[in-house]
């Protein structure tokens, strides 16, 4: 009998690779069609097309000539990903949204192995991951041809293995740890979101007596080292490039003082609640930011008085510096808001699992019903077909017009 529930139980710890296959073929399915395509989608792969016809990397866009173009390195790796899937796969949507869609798998593997570290069950960390990708913000991001969801891999990457080593940590997981983080700068400039999330970990593991400062100001070093050649990178594409690169956040608000983009705040988590955006589809996630702020309460709280409370505050800390890297940005783009949700559903998975430890898999399996309802109901209200998206592009801006 206990060989047969070993047997059992080392089969249920395959179904996360089963899952995830079938969620990867699944969503090959409607990878195109939703979102529809952003102006952002074709920007970013016409620039990695331009530097690959050119074969430079220095090149700026051709499409584009409003305002002065000026090249750097600070998105590099990610340009070069996309020229590779583009020479593979050929110029089109479905090959730019499929590098999302993989580093998604990615992310939700790592937020398995995450969750099982930090409760020690294969049948919640599956249920967890399985309601994280059911997501309709999840799925978004996964679908979009831009940088945030290999930005989340590399935030949950680095929470796992600073985690998982806490027992035995050496100085070899703060210089992997740090490389990770210092990669993240040639994917986008949300990379500080990256560094500042791992760092405030650290400095709560430093004071929580798990690690040493010394581990901090060796990641503090490494992920220094790899700012400084991606400057680097950038100045022998541009003599002026700081200036150039201040300018250009100048635009965006990011010069602002920090009480200017503070008072932005309340605006910008109100337009998300709203489903308010200039151009970005912003999916009905209400239910989950409505739940994020009870359950991060009584998550903390919780912790107190469990095992593994350490490991959940530690992750609450990490969703705040998050939020205050987004803050600090100051560009309150409303991608970025992805960033913060595996960390949300592990805090609502930790607290319903406190609160009734002996129905925590009905709970969580009502959750997973509720998230489901909610990303079948708006797609399917969303799919309208886009060659009548099209269309009503053609109504309303005239043939050859400038915008």
């Amino acid at each position: 009998m206990d060989l047969l529930r070993n047997r059992l139980k080392f089969n249920f710890s395959y179904l996360i690779y089963i899952y995830l296959f079938v969620y990867f073929i699944v969503n090959i399915l409607f990878l195109v069609d939703f979102p529809f395509i952003h102006s952002d989608e074709a920007w970013l792969s016409g620039l990695s097309r331009a530097m690959a016809e050119s074969g430079s990397m220095s090149v700026t866009e051709p499409f584009f000539d409003s305002f002065a173009r000026n090249p750097h390195g600070i998105k590099l790796i990610f340009h070069l990903i996309q020229i590779v899937f583009l020479k593979v796969f050929g110029y089109k949507i479905f090959t730019f949204r499929l590098i999302s869609l993989l580093f998604s798998i990615g992310c939700l593997y790592v937020f398995y192995s995450l969750v099982e570290l930090i409760f020690k069950s294969n049948k919640v960390s599956l249920l967890a991951t399985i309601i994280l990708s059911m997501d309709l913000h999840y799925i978004y991001s996964s679908h979009l041809g831009r940088q945030e969801i290999i930005i989340l891999f590399f935030i949950l990457f680095n929470l796992y293995y600073l985690f998982s080593g806490l027992d035995n940590h050496s100085y070899y997981r703060d210089i992997l740890i740090g490389i990770s983080t210092g990669i993240s700068i040639g994917i986008h400039p949300n990379s500080f979101i990256v560094a500042l999330a791992i760092g405030g970990v650290y400095f709560f593991m430093v004071v929580a007596k798990k690690i040493s400062y010394k581990n901090l100001l060796l990641l503090i070093l490494i992920v220094s080292i790899f700012a400084l050649i991606f400057i680097g990178i950038s100045l022998s594409m541009d003599k002026n490039f700081i200036g150039n690169y201040r300018e250009s956040g100048r635009q965006f608000g990011v010069e602002q003082g920090f009480s200017e983009k503070l008072l932005k705040v309340r605006d910008f988590y109100r337009n998300i609640y709203e489903g308010k955006s200039v151009t970005y589809y912003i999916p009905n996630i209400k239910f989950i930011l409505f739940l994020f702020p009870i359950f991060f309460i009584f998550s903390i709280l919780l912790s107190f008085n469990s095992d593994n409370g350490q490991l959940i505050r530690a992750t609450g800390v990490g969703l705040i510096f998050i939020l205050l890297g987004i803050t600090l940005i100051g560009r309150y783009n409303v991608t970025s808001i992805i960033f913060i949700f595996p960390f949300i559903y592990i805090l609502i998975s930790y607290s319903l699992i406190a609160f009734y430890k002996n129905r925590k898999a009905y709970l969580l399996l009502l959750l997973l019903v509720i998230t489901l309802l909610n990303t079948v109901t708006n797609i399917k209200t969303y799919s309208n077909n886009y060659n009548d998206y099209l269309n009503e592009l053609s109504n309303n801006v005239e043939k050859g017009a400038k915008v």
